[in-house]
């Protein structure tokens, strides 16, 4: 009975905090005071070492971010992480907790990353951060197999975008990638839960995912088949884990993703937790499940790398 009150009221305080307002009706900066003030009292990790870090680009913008480094993680291997927020919200400040959460269940140093946000900083820019880290990474000296992809919402998406990017390149993949609750399609917003999961979803809104989208997108009209990762040619991408609310409306996102995986013969496993809902990860120690979720993050983490 205890287990059911705690997810009925942590579903409760998600919908009224961030469905009172359609998103497409609040100004963008109080689309990332919410999400900054509903990821405020999240405790870090313990035992956890986080410092400030810029990476330089190719347009002589650096970009900010932090290492994040458990006490006793394995040296010489990092989770570079791309956080969530619908391309236009999300910082390290508002992953911190989470991102450090993984880190230190995985045993493993992060490097979390402020890409450039939408509406100010269109297609391609996030993506150019998001690839130039992972290059910066090798850059220094790591190993692609020491280093694993992450990222949640529009960050699953960028991480996608980094794999799919490194492959045409011809980049030597990293070691892993996980995916929480990723956007798997910004071109097309047709997956069946979109539809019938719209009255369950506590934290998500059918209608507004493809107006975010736009606002990433801006006036290109450069449009590749890219910006659609689950309908691309996804063979040789490293082993995957997704993991997905069984209540979110980017449920299929994360199905069809998983069946494209698959098909391509890519090392692909999904977990799909009951009755949770976006990114229920980041209610950390308040939530069970979320607790239990980032645990088994950390292990299939460690597994890929073999430390």
């Amino acid at each position: 009975m205890l287990h059911y009150l705690n997810i009925l009221i942590h579903r409760l305080y998600v919908r009224i905090v961030l469905r009172r307002v359609p998103v497409s009706y609040r100004p963008i900066n109080r689309q990332r005071q919410l999400l900054a003030f509903i990821t405020r009292n999240i405790p870090a990790a313990k035992e956890v070492d986080i410092r400030s870090i810029k990476i330089p680009t190719t347009d002589g913008v650096d970009i900010t971010g932090e290492w994040i480094k458990p006490n006793g993680s394995a040296p010489n291997h990092v989770l570079l992480y791309f956080h969530g927020g619908g391309f236009i919200a999300g910082s390290t400040n508002t992953h911190r907790a989470m991102v450090s959460h993984i880190a230190k269940t995985a045993g493993i140093q992060a490097l979390s990353i402020n890409y450039r946000l939408a509406p100010e900083h269109t297609y391609p820019i996030a993506n150019q951060d998001c690839l130039q880290a992972y290059q910066w990474l090798l850059e220094q000296g790591y190993p692609p197999q020491n280093i694993s992809l992450g990222g949640d919402s529009a960050g699953g998406f960028f991480v996608l975008q980094t794999l799919l990017a490194i492959k045409d390149k011809k980049l030597p993949q990293p070691q892993s990638a996980v995916l929480l609750s990723p956007l798997t399609d910004a071109l097309h917003f047709d997956g069946p839960t979109y539809d019938s999961k719209k009255n369950i979803d506590p934290w998500l809104q059918a209608a507004e995912i493809p107006r975010l989208a736009a606002l990433y997108l801006g006036m290109s009209e450069n449009k590749p088949p890219s910006l659609s990762p689950i309908n691309m040619d996804l063979a040789q991408l490293p082993p995957i884990l997704i993991h997905v609310g069984e209540d979110e409306i980017l449920l299929s996102d994360s199905t069809r993703l998983y069946q494209q995986l698959e098909k391509y013969g890519v090392n692909a496993e999904i977990e799909i937790w009951p009755k949770m809902w976006h990114v229920f990860q980041s209610m950390g120690g308040r939530l069970p499940q979320a607790k239990l979720a980032i645990k088994k993050l950390g292990q299939f983490i460690k597994r890929q790398h073999q430390y």
